[in-house]
């Protein structure tokens, strides 16, 4: 799994599209209605869903660092602040759907 690519802060963002930090904050939430770093946290939590999803026995350090995420506990509080859940719990139905069911003994 390869690990997401940085993302450029504000202030490099600002500097590459030659406007202010203040004008690229203020353009930003009026088009897409959040600040950069909200959209951030809720890119990252999005592509742990999907990698989680795409890839159901992969242990949650890995999935983490393939979000973006700097450690699991960023991962997981994330998770909480977003959907009141913690990540297993989110992703239980889709993740054990992968793992082989047990047959009850006759």
């Amino acid at each position: 799994m390869p690990c997401s690519p940085r993302l450029p802060s504000v202030g490099e963002l600002a500097s590459e599209i030659g406007v202010s930090e203040r004008q690229l904050l203020r353009a930003f939430d009026q088009v897409v209605g959040m600040s950069p770093k909200q959209f951030v946290r809720v890119a990252r939590l999005q592509r742990a869903l999907a990698a989680s999803r795409a890839a159901p026995r992969a242990p949650w350090g890995a999935i983490t660092k393939r979000a973006g995420y700097f450690d699991q506990a960023h991962l997981n509080v994330d998770f909480r602040a977003m959907t009141g859940e913690t990540p297993s719990a989110l992703v239980v139905p889709s993740r054990s759907a992968a793992t082989p069911a047990h047959h009850e003994a006759r």
